[in-house]
């Protein structure tokens, strides 16, 4: 199964994507890093949450090696994780992985 077919399940995939030390977090990351816009509202919500460590690898395993076009939609959530974190964020590097997507993704 590959997108669109998946697209009901993005929710659920993203959730498994929480926490690298998850042994299904890389493969399931490996699936979502295919799908196309259809990916960006369920990444947004998880953006703008309050959990820190989910933004931190949804960036680092999902984002950062998603297409072009998916990260340049999310770059505005990007921008602002990177330059104005709250705490939470600032404390799990959030904001270091959105400045790294943002200067190698977005030249």
């Amino acid at each position: 199964m590959g997108f669109p077919s998946l697209n009901e399940a993005i929710p659920e995939l993203l959730f498994w994507v929480q926490d690298a030390n998850w042994p299904v977090a890389e493969p399931i990351a490996s699936v979502l890093q295919q799908a196309g816009p259809e990916i960006v509202p369920h990444i947004t919500s998880v953006l703008v949450g309050s959990d820190a460590v989910w933004k931190y690898w949804t960036i680092v395993l999902v984002i950062a090696r998603s297409t072009p076009e998916v990260v340049t939609e999310l770059r505005d959530e990007l921008l602002r994780l990177a330059n104005n974190p709250n705490i939470n964020d600032r404390v799990e590097s959030v904001d270091t992985v959105a400045r790294e997507v943002l200067s190698e993704k977005l030249v």
